[in-house]
């Protein structure tokens, strides 16, 4: 696991990389000296992080097939693992207990509360598209879209928006900072969520913003 950064608050930082494109800006290989870093589905074709977190079965298939899980720590959403890998001891649940599908990327900052961070930064949170396409690091990769797919409609989008406020509002002691690298604010409205530009974070974490 990473060192966990300490500073006169006491604050312990976890960083969640989610895969949208604005990710590719940060080198992500630094991260680890500051804190925890959480990873969702194909990241490790990019990084092997303290943590690997994925919701969806074709995913989670190619992740043991990558034998990713003799790598790191996997954890998966519980419903899923319930029904088809409660017999796979390398796999770790874990339950959101959030009505309907909760994505990967919340999934992944509610890890980082479970495990005790302060702090949670996400990075390659984008939610939008620049233009209609998806946006996304892995397209083009099993089990993503085809490249040139469309992006999600918008009533998905804000399906994100409403079941992340569900996570940031069972952790109001924990705040949450998305490193905003795509020039676009989601209409979260939770107290214990702001944005930050990426010279805000190199303020911070030298180095990683690039």
């Amino acid at each position: 696991m990473g060192q966990l950064t300490k500073t006169n608050n006491d604050r312990k930082v976890a960083f969640v990389l989610g895969n949208g494109l604005s990710r590719l800006q940060f080198d992500i290989s630094q991260l680890s000296k500051h804190g925890t870093v959480i990873g969702c589905n194909r990241i490790y074709d990019h990084l092997i992080p303290d943590y690997i977190v994925s919701v969806d079965k074709p995913m989670i298939d190619i992740i043991l097939m990558d034998d990713v899980q003799m790598k790191t720590k996997v954890f998966i959403d519980g419903r899923v693992y319930r029904q088809h890998y409660k017999h796979c001891k390398s796999l770790y649940p874990i339950d959101a207990d959030v009505n309907g599908i909760i994505g990967s990327g919340d999934l992944a900052c509610m890890l980082a509360c479970v495990l005790e961070h302060t702090h949670v930064y996400m990075i390659g949170f984008d939610y939008i598209s620049k233009n209609d396409k998806i946006n996304n690091v892995y397209t083009g990769r099993k089990p993503y879209k085809p490249i040139g797919s469309t992006h999600t409609l918008p009533i998905s989008i804000q399906n994100w928006y409403n079941k992340f406020e569900i996570v940031i509002n069972r952790y109001p002691d924990v705040q949450f900072i998305r490193v905003n690298a795509n020039n676009f604010i989601p209409p979260v409205t939770a107290t214990n969520f702001t944005n930050c530009d990426g010279e805000h974070f190199n303020k911070l974490f030298p180095g990683i913003y690039v």
